[in-house]
């Protein structure tokens, strides 16, 4: 009878079919929500939709400030001094900081070093 398994040591399992064996489940069947195979998968994170309000938050279009020449002028002095590294450039978003407050910027065109000032909070 050991002739017929494949593998003698099969943690004393009395039946003929390896216990390790993969041939039962398939990578793509659903889970319950305890984590075993079977019928009733749980729904997964790629399935949900984003809310109504989630969306408009996202897409919603995010205003200039309103900046005096000379504000203008030293933000546009930090944004040359420290430009757009991959990251931010990926993400559309950077912040810069001056003496007086620090500014989140849409990257409009990073090798321009064009941006658009969205929101600035002052520095304590």
């Amino acid at each position: 009878m050991l002739d017929d398994f494949q593998d003698t040591d099969n943690g004393g399992s009395s039946t003929e079919q390896n216990p390790f064996s993969v041939d039962q489940w398939k990578e793509g069947d659903p889970r319950k929500a305890n984590g075993q195979f079977g019928e009733g998968g749980s729904s997964s994170k790629s399935e949900k939709k984003p809310s109504a309000r989630q969306n408009n938050v996202k897409n919603r279009e995010r205003k200039p400030l309103k900046m005096s020449d000379y504000e203008k002028a030293v933000l546009r002095d930090a944004v040359a001094r420290n430009q757009f590294d991959d990251e931010e450039i990926a993400h559309g978003y950077a912040i810069r900081s001056t003496s007086q407050y620090k500014y989140s910027v849409r990257i409009d065109d990073a090798e321009l070093l064009s941006y658009t000032p969205i929101k600035r909070w002052k520095i304590k």
